[in-house]
């Protein structure tokens, strides 16, 4: 159990909670829950704990919201696909736009077309937007963004613009996921407060 009068607090003067701070509400939560039934289950309570057993009956019961809640966050701390239904829709098109994007840059790197210019067969991220290392020599063979170079100056991280749409279109489903588990989280903490 926790000291979760802050949270509770924020999340009434309208804060987003993030999933980190609702797991301790949970916590907390399932310890009251846990705490008020044990204590119920003990033979001759009243007589052994009166005092006790009157705080422990002043321990509301939430469980409707620890189901809420459980059905939100993960273990991990993470926003569950099942949060919503949107929610659920939208990171499966981030999975397949994903996808998408990583079949076409490995067909890009694996071709032979490409194979001089590359430093290495590799795909990596820079900015958010996955690129290939590409050789500054040859840095006219391969057509596309650049978005970083290496210290050396040896190396750069271009962004190729056969690949530019797929990524465009995998970075705006992460918004609109961003989007969603924002509303969740608005919608669960309105519900704490």
């Amino acid at each position: 159990a926790r000291d979760i009068r802050g949270l509770v607090e924020k999340a009434g003067k309208g804060y987003r909670l993030q999933p980190g701070e609702l797991m301790l509400l949970m916590d907390t939560l399932r310890a009251s829950r846990d705490i008020r039934n044990h204590f119920r289950r003990l033979p001759d309570a009243s007589e052994r704990y009166p005092h006790l057993l009157e705080f422990v009956d002043s321990i509301d019961n939430f469980s409707s919201l620890e189901a809420d809640l459980n059905r939100t966050i993960g273990p991990r701390g993470d926003v569950l696909d099942g949060a919503s239904p949107q929610l659920s829709r939208i990171r499966q098109a981030v999975r397949v736009a994903h996808s998408r994007l990583h079949d076409r840059l490995q067909n890009f790197i694996s071709g032979s077309r490409h194979s001089s210019a590359l430093q290495e067969n590799i795909i990596t991220m820079r900015d958010g937007r996955y690129v290939v290392p590409v050789r500054a020599e040859a840095r006219g063979l391969i057509k596309g963004i650049v978005h970083d170079t290496s210290a050396s100056g040896q190396t750069l991280f271009i962004e190729p613009f056969d690949v530019v749409e797929l990524n465009n279109r995998w970075r705006e489903q992460q918004m609109e996921e961003q989007r969603e588990v924002d509303r969740i989280l608005d919608v669960i903490t309105g519900v704490v407060g």
